[in-house]
């Protein structure tokens, strides 16, 4: 046996390792709520240029703003369950207050982690050669209650601009409630840095 494996380590290095392992986590726990802070910012820009494009009736713009807001809502909740996890696995290293009222959000996302972008082209294969789907309705904007007897399994994408509710096939994600939760991650984030100071 080596002599450096049955030499105790001195207090001296266990404290230096002990201070390595806190710094990482301060830096990790500020490069998450940092990018969380940019992506609130992208989803609201997707959910305002949204407004603008069904005002303008500009269907192209409706579908990218709609494609915009999906994925950075994708990468949100990425954030918030990696925040979740960072918040639980260390009460003790770090100040977890602030964590803890991110991730309070997570669980009432209404879009979570590869729900559109991870899913949907096998999806897509799967509706496409369904045999029992012989009307498919893809990219129409209107009021579903306007068909009378419409089936949600003949819709493939379907956005409803009276009630902000995006179809996916049979799932329907409501957009405007996931903006709200968006709201309420940037003012957690702006109270994050007020009572830091930034330095988190």
């Amino acid at each position: 046996m080596y002599l450096e494996n049955i030499v105790p380590k001195s207090q001296s290095e266990i404290i230096t390792k002990e201070k390595e392992g806190v710094e990482y986590l301060k830096k990790l726990k500020s490069a998450l709520i940092s990018e969380l802070d940019l992506q609130a910012k992208f989803a609201s820009l997707a959910f305002n240029e949204l407004e603008t494009a069904l005002e303008e009736g500009d269907e192209l713009k409706i579908w990218y703003s709609l494609q915009m807001f999906l994925f950075t809502s994708e990468r949100i909740s990425s954030l918030l369950e990696k925040i979740k996890e960072l918040s639980e696995k260390n009460p003790n290293e770090l100040e977890t207050k602030d964590l803890n009222s991110l991730s309070k959000i997570y669980p009432d996302m209404v879009i979570k982690q590869n729900d559109f972008s991870g899913q949907f082209g096998e999806k897509l294969k799967k509706w496409v050669l369904d045999p029992n789907d012989d009307n498919i309705i893809e990219n129409h904007i209107f009021n579903k209650k306007s068909i009378p007897n419409l089936s949600v399994d003949h819709l493939l994408r379907h956005f409803d601009p009276e009630n902000y509710e995006l179809s996916l096939r049979n799932k329907t994600y409501d957009i405007k409630r996931q903006y709200g939760l968006m709201q309420d991650i940037k003012e957690s984030i702006e109270e994050i840095y007020r009572e830091n100071s930034w330095n988190l």
